[in-house]
This record gives structure tokens, C-alpha cells and sequence, in this order.
């Protein structure tokens, strides 16, 4: 009898998911299990940070972070798309200044994908200051 079959079976997964699990549970941290149970992280993204056992809190440190700043850049999106906002800038000259940054400006730039709805590009106010006080960067509105 497979009794891992079985068991996939029972629990609905395939049995490379019960053989991941078998690994984690005599491999992970503890904190990392926790999160496994809590269904914070994936049974497939747990098991790949196996890999690296030194780092399997780095790792999570590091997701629980990106989910942090996703879940705030959703929420301040939504503000801005229930009021109906778009940005003011136009996004030629927009371009336009982000290039005409000096290589000390443009090394100081965070720069980063996220996982957002839509077409969206997000500036912090200091960038925007930074922009605006090239003079090159003109709002719609002007």
C-alpha cells in the first residue's frame, strides 16, 4: 500500500506536497513551521528555503516584508482609485526629469517591482520635491 498517495488523497494534494512536508516538519525552523500551519507561506516556498538553512529566517523576514509593503500600497491605491485621482504629472516629463537626475540622485533610488492591479508608478514626496525643483517636472494642472 502507498500510504503517501493515501494521504495525498485525503488531504487533496499531490504527493510531492507530502513528501515537501515530510521534509519541512524534519528540516525547518520552528518559526517556519509555525507560518506553514498558519498558512502564511506556501507548502512549495517553505520547502525551497529548505535549501538555504541558514537563511530560512532571512527568508521569511524578508516575505513577511514584501506582504507588508504590498498590503500598503494596495490600501493607499484603492484610496486614490475611490476618489478617482491619477496622478498629476504627465508622464512624458515625468521621464523626462527622472533622467535628468544627477548619478549621486539616481544611485539613491529605490526602485522595486510589486504586485499591484493595474499600471501603476508610485514617487515618495521627497522624489517628487526632488523633481519638482528641477523645474522640468510640470503638473497637468499647469
Amino acid at each position: 500500500m502507498d500510504v503517501r498517495s493515501e494521504i495525498a488523497s485525503i488531504a487533496g494534494v499531490s504527493t510531492g506536497n507530502v513528501n515537501k512536508v515530510k521534509q519541512i516538519l524534519t528540516d525547518a525552523r520552528p518559526e517556519l513551521i509555525l507560518t506553514l500551519r498558519t498558512g502564511e507561506v506556501s507548502i512549495h516556498r517553505a520547502w525551497c528555503w529548505l535549501k538555504e538553512p541558514g537563511h530560512q529566517l532571512e527568508h521569511l523576514e524578508l516575505h513577511r516584508a514584501r506582504c507588508s509593503i504590498t498590503k500598503t500600497v494596495n490600501t493607499l491605491l484603492r484610496a486614490h482609485r475611490n476618489q478617482g485621482q491619477q496622478g498629476p504629472f504627465d508622464p512624458g516629463r515625468l521621464v523626462n526629469a527622472l533622467a535628468e537626475l544627477d548619478s549621486k540622485q539616481r544611485e539613491g533610488l529605490l526602485i522595486a517591482e510589486i504586485k499591484v492591479p493595474g499600471e501603476v508608478l508610485l514617487l515618495s514626496p521627497t522624489l517628487c520635491q526632488a523633481l519638482t525643483q528641477q523645474g522640468k517636472l510640470i503638473h497637468e494642472a499647469d
